[in-house]
């Protein structure tokens, strides 16, 4: 709970501050050194638009500059009131005497100095000062004068080190620089331990929290944080900061320096300012290209890129610190150095002129390195699976190499210029060689397609068929290229489809080849295994049924077999569902209809073979009515319905004189037994009326006629 109180305080406190503390700060920076005794002396350097921002530091009538101090977990533990800054304007030149300064600039530098005294904590100390505001002009930031600053110094526990003074920086950059020329500013910070620093270009911090990093407008970023090409860039050994800009406007930008010692991060330090860029009308600027290669000879040509609004002279010095008269006032001269090494290259213009300007630039002298990798062609065969690479071209004897073929690959790693390397499998090797000639390398990073050879080979060929015997070769060879397909069988038939269908037939041993024949990078042929399929002969399945063709009325068939051929099982389907085993049998059908049978024959060599025939059986029709019956329960004539033959969809009523109905039926098994509402009718005739389908014609029919009901007593 406490721990959070803290941290409100901290906001509340920034947030007061905000309102009455300066406005548009473009850069600042903190760090401390280490006294003694647990004493260190605290420095904040801010600086600040003194023409559009507030008029005043805190500490000067503006409210008081506090500094927090917290431990590794951001509690705070200590406030210090900085007092009141020593302030001074830092001067708007460009660095540049033949470029007036722009007028209407100020920027003040606010330093503030406190000595306070911090007991040896584990974890360390993290000060922190958050101010606001940003200058709303600056281009690289989203809604920059709603956006803060805070700069923070670490000092680390007594587990890292028993005392420390953080780093700092030594210059501050010009307030200005040129659109269109080069930025070339040493950004570098002194330590006064010695302690190793390492450079880089971070997101600034945003004000309201302490690891608040401030929002960047697409498509800057703190590696990215101006309109530059090449883009803005830290030497992170020197700190050098290089780059071109291109845009005009203000931009933020946030240097970090790492501190290391023996190895060990010890803290990180921070500093951002504002950039900003102009248009410079510059009378003269010296300048010529970059070195392209550092292992170019001893010869080297200076292409010189410097104008001027008027006329101007070159002098060149080449940098030799035993010479002095390697100069040359050619405007791009050619020299001649006598041995390698590092030259710093010096080119003056309108020397000894009041408006004069010089470029200073480092050369490396290194004997010629051009190797040439001479590779294999690509893809290779791995038909000729031994290789050879070689690496020639203008070196020393001393120039060493390092080459890597690829896992699989023999030899996989070799220092040799001349290499026979096997490929024992195909596939796609990554081929990377590195050589190195004193400072100067080269590299060839490729791959190696080693074309495997194709396979031959068929999937589905059994071994064993049945005479005949019809098979679609299943082709399951394997190729990178496209090729062509010859397919021998024994029995002289040849194919060149890739999967072609074929019929095994008499019985005996039939033979198969697959040649394959392939062209392409990789020319090659291959011959797939000889692939033996014996054919057995096959069983002859046949009957006779006796009748073929009959009526409802005589519906017993009998069935002959005359099959052959080894026979070991038989079966008939009589295609209503019966079945037989038996070589003779005899069926009898129930309906008419038209019967598909089929024997099924299998014989020693478990081959097989059906045969189907028609068995026709005719539909009859009979539809007899009688015209009188008897209902006296006698068991004799007592139920009145037609006898029937080849009759569906049945209906019959009867009816009274006067036309009542009397009984409804729609089975042809169920008759009117003359009772009406379960009482007897009397003795009469009553009509009767029937509709049905006729089965032979397929026609519906209706009919009515008379039918006498006698009581007998």
């Amino acid at each position: 709970m406490l721990k959070k109180f803290r941290y409100f305080l901290v906001v509340f406190a920034f947030l007061i501050f905000a309102e009455s503390h300066a406005t548009h700060i473009v850069g600042g920076e903190l760090y401390y050194d280490f006294l003694g005794a647990n004493k260190y002396r605290i420095t904040l350097k801010l600086y600040r638009d003194c023409l559009n921002g507030q008029p005043n530091f805190g500490g000067l009538g503006e409210g008081d500059a506090i500094l927090n101090v917290t431990n590794y977990n951001k509690d705070v533990i200590f406030q210090f009131i900085l007092g009141v800054p020593i302030v001074s304007k830092v001067p708007a030149s460009t660095n540049n005497p033949c470029m007036q300064s722009p007028n209407g600039v100020c920027v003040e530098e606010g330093v503030y100095t406190k000595t306070v005294t911090l007991p040896p904590l584990t974890g360390g100390y993290f000060l922190i000062y958050e101010t606001c505001c940003r200058n709303g002009s600056v281009l690289n930031l989203i809604a920059p004068s709603g956006q803060g600053s805070t700069y923070k110094s670490y000092i680390p526990g007594p587990e890292k080190a028993p005392f420390n003074s953080s780093p700092h920086f030594n210059t501050y950059p010009s307030l200005y620089v040129c659109q269109g020329k080069p930025i070339n500013f040493s950004h570098t910070a002194f330590d006064p331990e010695g302690d190793s620093l390492a450079y880089s270009l971070i997101s600034a911090y945003n004000g309201l929290n302490t690891d608040s990093l401030v929002q960047y407008k697409s498509p800057f970023s703190g590696a990215y944080p101006m309109t530059s090409n090449p883009a803005l860039n830290i030497n992170p050994a020197s700190g050098q900061i290089t780059g071109l800009p291109t845009m005009i406007g203000q931009f933020v930008v946030c240097i970090q320096v790492r501190e290391y010692r023996n190895g060990k991060l010890l803290s990180r330090h921070y500093r951002d300012f504002q950039y900003n860029v102009i248009s410079c009308n510059i009378l003269v600027d010296a300048g010529f290209a970059d070195q392209p290669s550092k292992c170019m000879g001893t010869s080297m040509t200076f292409q010189n890129q410097s104008y001027s609004n008027f006329g101007m002279t070159h002098h060149w010095n080449f940098g030799v610190p035993t010479l002095t008269n390697d100069t040359s006032n050619v405007l791009s001269p050619t020299y001649l150095f006598q041995d390698s090494g590092k030259y710093l290259v010096t080119l003056i213009v309108n020397k000894g002129l009041p408006c004069a300007d010089s470029i200073k630039k480092f050369v490396y002298v290194y004997p010629q390195f051009k190797p040439q990798f001479i590779v294999p062609p690509n893809p290779s065969c791995l038909k000729t699976n031994t290789l050879t690479y070689n690496i020639t071209g203008t070196m020393q004897p001393t120039a060493t190499f390092t080459s890597y073929f690829g896992s699989g690959a023999n030899p996989g790693v070799s220092n040799l210029k001349t290499n026979n390397v096997v490929y024992n499998t195909p596939g796609v090797y990554p081929i990377k060689i590195y050589g190195r000639q004193f400072v100067c390398a080269d590299s060839l990073i490729d791959s190696m397609v080693i074309i495997g050879r194709p396979t031959a080979q068929v999937d589905n060929l059994p071994a064993t068929v049945c005479d005949p015997g019809s098979l679609k070769f299943l082709n399951s060879s394997t190729s990178e290229y496209p090729c062509n397909y010859v397919w021998t069988v024994s029995n002289g038939q040849t194919y060149y489809e890739s999967q072609p269908t074929h019929t095994f037939s008499p019985p005996g041993t039939h033979s198969v080849l697959l040649t394959i024949f392939r062209g392409g990078a990789c020319p090659d042929t291959i011959l797939s295994p000889v692939y033996e399929v014996t054919v057995f002969p096959s069983p002859k399945a046949d009957f006779v049924a006796t009748p073929s063709i009959t009526s409802i009325f005589d519906p017993e068939i009998s069935f002959e077999s005359s099959a052959m051929g080894g026979i070991v099982y038989m079966n008939y389907d009589f295609g209503d569902g019966t079945l037989s085993p038996y070589l003779n049998d005899k069926h009898t059908y129930l309906r008419p209809g038209i019967y598909k049978v089929s024997q099924t024959v299998i014989n020693n060599h478990d081959c097989q073979d059906v045969v189907f025939k028609d068995v026709i059986i005719e539909a009859e029709f009979r539809f007899w009515v009688p015209n009188a019956f008897t209902p006296s329960q006698d068991g004799l004539n007592d139920v009145f319905k037609p006898l029937t033959i080849g009759v569906t969809d049945y209906k019959m009523d009867i009816f009274s004189r006067n036309g009542q109905k009397l009984f409804t039926t729609y089975s042809l098994n169920t008759g009117w037994d003359g009772m009406y509402k379960s009482e007897p009718c009397k003795q009469d005739v009553y009509i009767w009326k029937a509709s049905y389908t006729n089965e032979v014609t397929k026609k519906h029919v209706t009919e009515t006629g008379h039918v006498a009901l006698f009581n007998q007593q």
